[in-house]
């Protein structure tokens, strides 16, 4: 993901965990609020596998994952970069100077 000002989520990401750091942005889990009781019934099921390399533990992220969303802010410029649960498309918002 590549904000308008050229930063690339990506890009730091994987720098930082071979560093074995944190991400050096700000990164939020959004979900739709109609969703919400969904994915947290989703997040149960992940947890109550007990096995975590079987078939129904990765489908169980797989439904979670479709309902989750996120929101980061671009250490940059301060831009926040949305994506919507369900949304491949990204929208930004800028903050007013």
């Amino acid at each position: 993901m590549r904000c308008k000002c050229g930063y690339v989520f990506s890009q730091a990401k994987l720098q930082a965990l071979r560093a074995g750091k944190e991400a050096p942005y700000e990164s939020y889990l959004v979900v739709d609020d109609k969703d919400f009781m969904a994915f947290i019934r989703a997040e149960l099921r992940v947890l109550q596998c007990e096995d975590q390399k079987t078939e129904a533990y990765y489908s169980a992220i797989g439904r979670a994952a479709a309902l989750a969303g996120s929101l980061m802010k671009c250490p940059m410029c301060s831009c926040l970069l949305l994506v919507k649960p369900g949304d491949a498309s990204l929208e930004s918002f800028t903050p007013e100077a």
